[in-house]
């Protein structure tokens, strides 16, 4: 998945990395040795980017009425994604609803 290949007309070395995956984010060095001598090298950071995936959001949920009931959306994203809760395009806050994090 991670392969270094030599670039044509070009002494430099290009390191790819096919199907990107988040374990591949981090810091890699790219190094060389100049005047056969001196060693160099140059950091660069790799971040990944994954777009809001809905892990356990049902479209459809049933709570039974005058019990406890908690509405399913799991959402991840990296970086994070801001969750709010609305009901008929009203934001709904902390009170008579309890809105929590889902954990695991």
């Amino acid at each position: 998945r991670i392969y270094i290949e030599e670039l044509p007309g070009d002494p430099a070395k290009a390191l790819f990395i096919k199907h990107l995956r988040e374990e591949y984010s981090g810091k890699y060095t790219c190094s060389a040795i100049y005047a056969n001598n001196e060693k160099l090298t140059a950091d660069v950071e790799i971040s990944t980017y994954i777009g809001i995936t809905w892990d356990n959001a049902p479209l459809e949920q049933y709570g039974i009425i005058n019990t406890d009931y908690k509405i399913r959306c799991v959402v991840r994203a990296n970086p994070p994604a801001s969750v709010d809760w609305l009901k008929e395009s009203l934001i709904l806050s902390t009170g008579a609803i309890s809105i929590e994090p889902i954990v695991g």
